[in-house]
């Protein structure tokens, strides 16, 4: 062995050392493996990720909230920590279990992209100023604290042509518009404003509430939960085809909880979904590709 290999191969090793075991601490950009299954989730083709604990679901997520683009927006909502009982309250009874948060989560889902929009120069300038004061971007806050926020300003009606006059208020107030109204509303604003950037909504880490599902209401309502967003997604995904809008929201879930999932219409999530599984066959381009890169 040359010196020069030898030095090579000690660097590499002595860097092989000091990767971390956190995905978000890690530099996913450099050490990232590019797969097809990665290309069908940026293309919008697929939009829930499932995997075993460790699988590299949340390098996934990182990978696709951090890459560079002028015409890609991104917003990660990890619910890591969350206190999930606080999202149990936002139920439209509108609905039958296990329906009833799929309003809360097209809301969310909404409001970030109205966020996303309010930083693209491409959107009208008066709506964008507008989306600005409702929502601010402030990288400290919380997501429990925005969740409350959005959820607890009035949004008064008249703008734009469209019906929405948006009137942020410091802090949470009672809701007095109908929550139906608020996602219908802001649902006609990315209809008739959306321009043809690419916008990420990202759900991670939301294992946060699994470990208490022993209890049986918990139970109910935790997979109540995640049953509307799987639902919620699929929803917008039909009202704003990809063929037309770039809208991608994104969910990576746990196998294990996604097996607890229990719905008539799950089944046709198959189509949208990737199984992040390491296998011989699917290591081995991954190995070589570290080879060559490694210059070993």
């Amino acid at each position: 062995m040359s010196n020069d290999s030898g030095r090579l191969k000690k660097t590499v090793f002595e860097e092989i050392e000091d990767w971390k075991l956190e995905a978000k601490l890690e530099d996913t950009e450099r050490y990232f493996y590019h797969t097809r299954e990665i290309s069908k989730i940026e293309n919008g083709k697929c939009c829930y990720v499932i995997g075993r604990k460790g699988s590299g679901k949340t390098a996934i997520s990182e990978y696709i909230h951090r890459k560079i683009d002028p015409k890609k927006f991104s917003k990660k909502l990890s619910f890591k920590n969350f206190p999930f009982a606080d999202l149990y309250q936002y139920s439209n009874n509108s609905y039958t279990p296990p329906n009833q948060y799929i309003t809360f989560w097209k809301y969310v889902i909404y409001s970030s992209i109205a966020q996303l929009m309010s930083k693209n120069e491409n959107i009208d300038g008066d709506l964008r100023q507008k989306l600005s004061k409702i929502y601010p971007d402030d990288p400290l806050k919380s997501l429990p604290r925005t969740i409350n926020q959005w959820t607890g300003g009035n949004f008064e009606l008249q703008v734009l042509g469209t019906g929405l006059k948006l009137s942020p208020t410091k802090t949470c107030t009672e809701n007095i518009t109908p929550w139906i109204q608020r996602v219908e509303v802001l649902e006609d604003i990315i209809g008739k404003y959306l321009d043809d950037s690419s916008y990420y909504i990202i759900f991670d880490e939301l294992d946060e509430d699994y470990k208490d599902i022993i209890v049986v209401e918990r139970y109910k309502k935790y997979t109540e939960l995640l049953t509307s967003l799987f639902k919620a997604v699929q929803d917008i995904k039909s009202i704003f085809p990809p063929h037309r809008f770039c809208i991608y929201p994104v969910i990576f879930l746990r196998n294990d909880i996604y097996d607890i999932i229990l719905d008539p219409d799950k089944t046709k999530w198959r189509d949208l979904i990737v199984e992040i599984e390491w296998t011989n066959s699917s290591i081995q381009p991954l190995l070589v590709t570290s080879h060559r890169g490694s210059g070993l």
